[in-house]
């Protein structure tokens, strides 16, 4: 009966410390701080090719080219090739400074047999420049970079009319009416906002796909912003005869990417 008793006893005095001690577990407070989301880093060396496809407007150049010399007009997406070259900079992280050079033209030409003469128009424009983008890495090898290019070119408009063959002995003796060429070109400075998304295949190569608008003006650093034939200074230029545009652009690339 002692016993009986004691075991009762003891079971009495446990149960009643387990419960205190399930109401100090209440007081206490489990804090939980939030994870940190690290963004993935972003640096690239590189190079390669890449194709710009402009958006033009050739209402002014087309007055000239159709109406007076009555040649085709020009039409269709301008488009230009060149290579750039950028470097991630280690002291700013997560942007790059780049360089490229790119160039195209279109042509327009009409041949008079009657006449024996052959008339032709080329459109050039050229663009040399830096670029410099921030690189944003959402997923691994995938990068979003906005942008901005600035820098310089030249917009240029060549026409000539000649014959369609003549004997070297007559060079000299050719009527200047019946052959000549005149060149219209413009120097100017650019600004490009952009936006690129850039995919690295492998470490050691990239595609990338850019989106952004040419904004021109003239080069505050000549003197003559349009010639003609390249030492007259052309005046009264129509003001919509420029390089202004919308592009898209695509690139290949080789080097070191490592996002």
């Amino acid at each position: 009966m002692k016993k009986a008793l004691f075991l009762l006893l003891f079971a009495l005095v446990a149960t009643t410390r387990l419960f205190a001690q399930d109401d100090e577990l209440d007081n206490f407070s489990f804090e939980t701080e939030p994870l940190k989301s690290e963004s993935n880093p972003y640096f690239s060396v590189g190079a390669g090719y890449q194709l710009t496809f402009l958006s033009l407007n050739y209402d002014e150049i087309n007055k000239y080219v159709a109406d007076k010399l009555e040649l085709d007009k020009f039409e269709g997406i301008f488009t230009l090739g060149g290579v750039h070259g950028f470097t991630g900079l280690v002291v700013i992280p997560n942007t790059r400074l780049g360089f490229y050079g790119i160039s195209g033209s279109k042509f327009t030409e009409k041949e008079n047999s009657s006449t024996n003469l052959k008339s032709t128009a080329e459109l050039k424009v050229v663009i040399n420049g830096f670029s410099i983008d921030y690189g944003i890495v959402p997923v691994k090898s995938l990068a979003v970079l906005p942008g901005l290019n600035f820098g310089w070119g030249n917009y240029t408009l060549e026409t000539t009319e000649t014959p369609t063959s003549i004997d070297w002995n007559d060079v000299d003796n050719i009527n200047v009416g019946s052959a000549k060429m005149n060149r219209i070109e413009n120097k100017f400075m650019m600004v490009q906002p952009q936006l690129s998304v850039e995919y690295a295949v492998t470490n050691f190569a990239m595609i990338r796909a850019n989106v952004h608008y040419n904004l021109t003006f003239d080069n505050p650093l000549v003197d003559k912003k349009w010639t003609f034939n390249k030492d007259a200074e052309l005046k009264n230029t129509p003001n919509k005869m420029n390089s202004n545009g919308l592009g898209l652009q695509i690139g290949l690339y080789l080097g070191l990417f490592n996002y």
